[in-house]
């Protein structure tokens, strides 16, 4: 028998493996589009990046921990020096808000 005559019909979707792109959607691709010219660029060494999407927390990390090391940044352990604390804290209040339900309507049009 010739197995390479033999017509062989699959359909994807029985066999389908689910995929491991870390740039799987566009809300990930958009992240990266803004982030990695950043990083890119020397502005930073590193950068971690984390985003509350429809109550799923989804976390990024980019560059190294040091210029000086190859070490990527691990998202759970890794400590930044915040640049910023006014903008920090300015991000953060607003962010606790929406979280225990007492700050809507952020996506409303002010038109």
């Amino acid at each position: 028998m010739n197995f390479a005559a033999m017509p062989v019909s699959v359909s994807e979707k029985d066999y389908a493996v689910p995929g491991n792109n870390p740039l799987a959607d566009t809300l990930d691709q958009r992240i990266e589009q803004l982030v990695r010219p950043y990083i890119q660029k020397g502005n930073t060494a590193g950068l971690v990046l984390a985003v509350i999407d429809h109550g799923k927390i989804r976390r990024y990390s980019y560059g190294t921990t040091d210029k000086n090391k190859n070490e990527l940044p691990d998202l759970n352990k890794t400590i930044f020096e915040i640049g910023s604390v006014t903008k920090t804290f300015t991000s953060l209040f607003p962010a606790v808000l929406v979280g225990s339900g007492h700050l809507w309507g952020l996506t409303s049009n002010v038109n």
